[in-house]
């Protein structure tokens, strides 16, 4: 089951989505905060799921972007911190990923 993650800077701007949602679209939404704080993705060429979720920190999301990108959810640096330790060949960026941009 695929279920949307909606990132925002401030509690109020979910607030507005989801007031448009139900006043301007009529549909009906649910709110759930989440644990995660760092949104990182993997190089292209190592995007493989079943290498990701065996190396995952607890509490990590593995997800995708709406192109089609993979992505990793951190609850923090510690967990970000951990990913890295165990994967030292999986490059992450910062999404969409461009070339010049390793674990950043």
């Amino acid at each position: 089951q695929r279920i949307p993650i909606l990132a925002a800077v401030g509690p109020l701007q979910f607030e507005v989505v989801q007031y448009r949602l139900e006043n301007e679209y009529g549909a009906p939404s649910r709110l759930e905060p989440a644990e995660g704080k760092i949104l990182r993705g993997p190089h292209p060429d190592a995007q493989d799921d079943a290498a990701l979720k065996l190396t995952m920190p607890t509490g990590s999301v593995l997800t995708e972007n709406e192109e089609g990108q993979q992505a990793i959810l951190f609850q923090g640096d510690w967990a970000l911190n951990y990913f890295m330790d165990k994967n030292p060949g999986i490059v992450l960026g910062e999404l969409p990923f461009e070339n010049g941009n390793r674990n950043g």
